[in-house]
């Protein structure tokens, strides 16, 4: 297992547990909270396979992790629908959901960069694959979570696409910075070292949530 193969897996429990959370903070129904945890995770991809390189979807090359993604939002959902659960939260828990959202959009910024220029040969794809690989699935995510709504879809669309702006950024500016330091030659291994120490420090600062729940 290479470091992108580890991000890559810290990047799905990240998405599944902000997808699956927002959807419960909306009070979805049980089957659209697991499935929000799904598409957060694996939508960016699969779209990014399917309409930018034109192959087969990678995730469908590893059922393995499909499943077990797929089982742990099961479980997610199921345990935080018997949890007491409380309004409040404290300031470790939150920092701690920053950075963990924070890493996601890292780890899949990362693979998509690397699949782009895999399979695109150039650069912009690449930079492109990374940014959709990062935010696409939330942004799936928030159109099914918008359709669903009996009132007010568009309204609660735009209202949601600005609440999650700094998400966006965050996800746009990390794939530029990952994209100029592999133009300089960086490997991805040191990439990944200096951004994920750039984010755990951002993550700390932070007073707001960014989060691949969008």
């Amino acid at each position: 297992m290479n470091i992108l193969d580890l991000y890559g897996y810290i990047g799905d429990v990240a998405f599944c547990v902000g997808g699956v959370l927002v959807a419960r903070s909306e009070r979805l129904t049980l089957p659209l909270q697991t499935l929000c945890g799904i598409l957060t995770t694996f939508a960016g991809g699969i779209t990014r396979d399917l309409l930018m390189l034109g192959t087969t979807p990678k995730i469908l090359g590893n059922p393995h992790e499909l499943f077990a993604v797929a089982v742990f939002a099961v479980m997610l959902t199921l345990a935080l629908s018997y949890s007491k659960g409380t309004k409040s939260k404290s300031v470790f828990i939150k920092k701690a959901l920053v950075i963990l959202d924070s890493i996601g959009v890292l780890a899949f910024v990362a693979v998509g960069f690397e699949r782009g220029i895999t399979l695109g040969d150039s650069y912009i794809i690449a930079l492109i694959a990374g940014l959709f690989t990062a935010c696409g699935g939330g942004f799936i995510s928030l159109l099914l979570r918008s359709v669903t709504r009996k009132n007010g879809k568009m309204r609660y669309f735009k209202k949601e696409v600005m609440r999650y702006v700094l998400y966006y950024v965050f996800g746009f500016a990390t794939t530029l910075t990952y994209g100029i330091f592999s133009v300089a030659g960086m490997s991805a291994d040191c990439i990944m070292v200096i951004l994920t120490a750039m984010t755990i420090l951002l993550g700390l600062l932070a007073d707001k949530e960014v989060s691949g729940r969008g």
